[in-house]
């Protein structure tokens, strides 16, 4: 599988205009293709790797606000998810950039015994 990433969105969730430098927090299983990512599309002043499937706390939040305040936070859809459950979120300029899973070999092959799995 290769993992590619879709363009920036900004949502209702997102507040405020792109700036100039971005803050990126991602917690993906592997964090290095989305700041790459980043970094070849933006001046990324500021990365944030967590683990996958983080959960983030307030301390993470207090941090977050702190260090975008002239600046954008870029995460993935995921922690997008999660981030927007937080109501301070809204007072940042922030948005996410969507992940898209897609096969090098084998979809047919994963498809059709998927398929079957769920038949």
């Amino acid at each position: 599988m290769n993992l590619v990433l879709g363009e920036l969105t900004s949502s209702l969730m997102m507040s405020g205009e792109l700036k100039k430098e971005v803050v990126g927090v991602a917690g993906l299983a592997d964090n290095t293709p989305f700041f790459d990512y980043l970094s070849s599309e933006f001046m990324v002043s500021k990365r944030w790797s967590f683990s996958d499937h983080h959960r983030f706390t307030e301390n993470d939040i207090k941090e977050f606000l702190k260090i975008s305040e002239d600046r954008t936070l870029l995460c993935t859809y995921k922690d997008a998810v999660k981030l927007q459950q937080w109501p301070e979120m809204a007072t940042i300029a922030w948005g996410y950039v969507p992940i898209q899973v897609t096969f090098l070999k084998g979809e047919e092959e994963f498809l059709k015994k998927l398929k079957q799995t769920i038949d």
